[in-house]
This record gives C-alpha cells, sequence and structure tokens, in this order.
C-alpha cells in the first residue's frame, strides 16, 4: 500500500512538472505574437520611407525625382509654396493619396497663377518644346517600363564627351544626392516637364542657373561600371516617358 501511494505520488509529481512546462511555452509563444520587433528606421532605405528627411543637397525637385513624384503635388501634400523652398532636417511626407492632395494643389495653383502667368512671359518655350539629344555617342540601352525597367535612355562615349541640354529651362538640381544617378543635373522645362542628366564627370551649372537649349552644361563619365556613358531622362508631371518620342529622329 505505502508503495503505490509513493509511485502515485511520483507519477503526480511528472504531471504538475508537465503542465508547468506547456504553460511557460504557451506564455513564451504568447509573447512572441504580440510583441512588435524593434525597427531601426535609419537602416531602411529612404525610398522606403513615407517621410523623408531633408539633407544638405536636397531640393524639392530632387525629392520629388526620387520618389517618383509630381513636385507640384508633393509640396502641395507637405504645404510648401512656389518657389519650393526647404531647409536640411525637414520632414517630407511622400507616401500620400492623390486625391487628398488635389484640393491643396488646387488652391496653391490659384494662388501661383499670377506669378506662373508671369513667369510663362519669360519662357516663349513652354508653349512648345524642341527637344534635343543631350550628347553624342551610340543609345545603347533604351527606356522600358517592362521586365528590368529603364526609366531613360544610355548614351555611350568617350568620357569628357560634352552633355548639353535637351531643352532651355532652369537648373532644379545640380548634385549627387540621388542614389543611382551619380553626378546628377535636373532641369525644368515646363510645370510639366523635367529632364535629368545622370552619371556625369563634372557638372557645369548651377542650381537656378538658367540654360539654353544646346548648351554645354557636363562631362560625360562613368556610370559605375565598365562603360561611359550618359543616362537621360524625360519626365512629365513626375512620371518617366520615352525620351526617344520626343527627341528628334536624327541619330545622336
Amino acid at each position: 500500500m505505502v508503495r503505490w501511494f509513493s509511485e502515485l505520488m511520483v507519477v503526480r509529481r511528472f504531471i504538475l512538472l508537465g503542465i508547468v512546462l506547456v504553460a511557460g511555452l504557451v506564455g513564451a509563444c504568447s509573447d512572441n505574437e504580440t510583441s512588435a520587433p524593434v525597427v531601426n528606421g535609419w537602416q531602411q532605405s529612404p525610398e522606403t520611407l513615407s517621410a523623408y528627411i531633408v539633407q544638405p543637397e536636397d531640393t524639392l525637385y530632387a525629392i520629388a525625382w526620387r520618389y517618383g513624384r509630381d513636385y507640384r503635388e508633393l509640396a502641395a501634400a507637405n504645404n510648401i509654396p512656389p518657389p519650393y523652398h526647404i531647409h536640411q532636417g525637414q520632414r517630407i511626407h511622400t507616401n500620400y493619396a492623390q486625391k487628398s492632395t488635389a484640393k491643396n494643389f488646387q488652391n496653391q495653383r490659384t494662388k501661383s497663377q499670377f506669378s506662373l502667368s508671369k513667369e510663362s512671359k519669360q519662357e516663349p518655350y513652354r508653349a512648345k518644346l524642341n527637344w534635343q539629344w543631350p550628347a553624342q555617342g551610340k543609345v545603347v540601352g533604351r527606356y522600358s517600363a517592362q521586365g528590368v525597367a529603364n526609366k531613360g535612355i544610355d548614351i555611350a562615349n568617350r568620357r569628357g564627351t560634352p552633355i548639353k541640354a535637351s531643352s532651355g529651362g532652369e537648373v532644379v538640381y545640380s548634385g549627387h544626392g540621388i542614389r543611382g544617378y551619380g553626378n546628377l543635373i535636373i532641369i525644368k522645362h515646363s510645370p510639366e516637364y523635367l529632364s535629368a542628366y545622370a552619371h556625369n564627370d563634372q557638372n557645369l551649372v548651377k542650381e537656378g542657373q538658367r540654360v539654353k537649349a544646346g548648351q554645354k552644361i557636363a562631362s560625360m563619365g562613368s556610370t559605375g561600371s565598365q562603360t561611359v556613358g550618359l543616362h537621360f531622362e524625360i519626365r512629365r508631371a513626375g512620371k518617366p516617358v520615352d525620351p526617344l518620342q520626343y527627341l528628334n529622329k536624327k541619330a545622336a
């Protein structure tokens, strides 16, 4: 009888120990499911964040270019009036709904209507842009929105080959702060159209400078691989378009 009672107590202890272990495992699983992982935002690529922190070389146009946004909508979403000045450390919200910015965009358009009208008189090329080839060389990469996307065209030639403004306008960015573009120049030709010239060996124009079509703005440099060439883009309302549909058919 005593032996039977002792064995019963041993079995009971094992059962209690098992219950405690199971409860501990369940608790651990529950903690893992409910605890959110700690993510350091600075480890993420700037393109994945909904709020971008303005860096020293940034302009609103460059930030809009980085995120594939229309600079006017980006300005409206962040209540930034023309001429769109921003400062280092400023938070720019990039993940916005286009519908939510429509009203602000319209208000800004109304407020700036007079200044735009005045500016239009100073920029007769706005009515009809005459696009020229930005550099001489061989087209080795074409625009593609499918598969391996290419947002512009690539023109190969020797280092130092002159790069020219494809059309007249204002330089709204000149620097190397956008990843994947190297030394970059962005020119605003009209409220709708901007063009970009990337992987330059040397930028020869500054932000705010006005340039004419065919004016030398840079020299051709390395694309980051073993090739030397120019990456050229045209964007309409923030979206890439095929430059070959705008450039004349004459060979570069």
